[in-house]
């Protein structure tokens, strides 16, 4: 029953996230066999009912205290870091909520910070999401930009294949880039960037995220268009990256050629998932389409 019970998020299906909820239904298999063992031993059958109930007090007490922790993030996030300091995702959670802190101007926690992502970041298998986090907290704060941050993230995209938290910082870094909050970070982005494809030239989410790049934050939309195309043509049932593509095509005026994507994306617009962002560029291709006939 245990492992019959995992078997469903710990065999075929990826998941990033380990939660202890996953043992709940597990564990019924376990105090099920616990519960026949009292039952069947005659010494043990007077102790059932008083085994019970110590069982119900202690997971009750349990659930609370669980409760409490959950029911505050703050109050999660510290815990989690103090009793697991060797996870990458406990140490990270509370760095990256203090240096939210710190993009809105509160420097009070800005040292404790730093040593959280520090250490996030030096233990094995981390991502570059405490680096990236320590990269746009000290951009927002107007501190220096310590260069070992840039030459981890290029070192680990340069070992490591391609994960979700690896795109997350990605994205964010390039989204800091291109609203001018971390001004100083193009061409050390770019590099990373280039570092990454070379280790993950096949990787569709990870060319999607360097055209965005270059587009948004190094202007060069030709280069972007062509190689957002190539990803489309590749991957022609991934919507977001046509989404994609159909933007670029409108900032430069290619109305036939977005008219078209539009097309494919009500095609691909399945469950009405796509309604949001299939309405934004019909409105901004009717907006050029006004222009044009004026």
């Amino acid at each position: 029953w245990f492992y019959a019970g995992h078997a469903p998020t710990a065999t075929l299906l990826d998941l990033e996230l380990v939660f202890e909820h996953r043992n709940y239904l597990p564990s019924v298999g376990l105090l099920i066999a616990v519960a026949a063992l009292f039952r069947s031993v005659s010494v043990l059958r007077n102790l059932s009912v008083p085994f019970c109930v110590l069982a119900i007090c202690y997971y009750g007490f349990i659930t609370y205290q669980l409760a409490v922790q959950w029911g505050d993030p703050w109050v999660y996030a510290e815990v989690s870091a103090m009793e697991h300091p060797h996870s990458e995702r406990a140490t990270y959670n509370l760095g990256r909520r203090l240096s939210v802190q710190v993009i809105d101007g509160d420097l009070s926690n800005y040292s404790r910070m730093m040593e959280l992502l520090t250490h996030s970041s030096q233990l094995p298998g981390a991502s570059i999401l405490p680096e990236s986090g320590m990269i746009i907290a000290a951009s927002s704060a107007g501190r220096v930009i310590d260069n070992q941050w840039w030459e981890g993230i290029e070192s680990k995209l340069g070992r490591q294949a391609m994960s979700t938290s690896n795109l997350l910082a990605l994205n964010t870094l390039a989204s800091c880039t291109a609203s001018g909050r971390c001004p100083y970070s193009s061409r050390s982005l770019l590099n990373s960037f280039l570092v990454a494809i070379g280790s993950n030239s096949d990787n569709p989410g990870l060319i999607n995220e360097y055209t965005k790049f270059l587009a948004t934050s190094l202007g060069e939309m030709e280069t972007a268009t062509r190689l957002q195309r190539e990803i489309v043509t590749a991957n022609p049932e991934v919507a977001r990256y046509l989404v994609q593509l159909v933007e670029f095509e409108l900032i430069n005026g290619n109305a036939g050629l977005a008219r078209d994507g539009i097309s494919r994306l009500e095609y691909l617009n399945r469950f009405g998932v796509l309604d949001g962002a299939i309405g934004g560029l019909q409105r901004v291709l009717q907006t050029i389409e006004e222009k044009t006939e004026g």
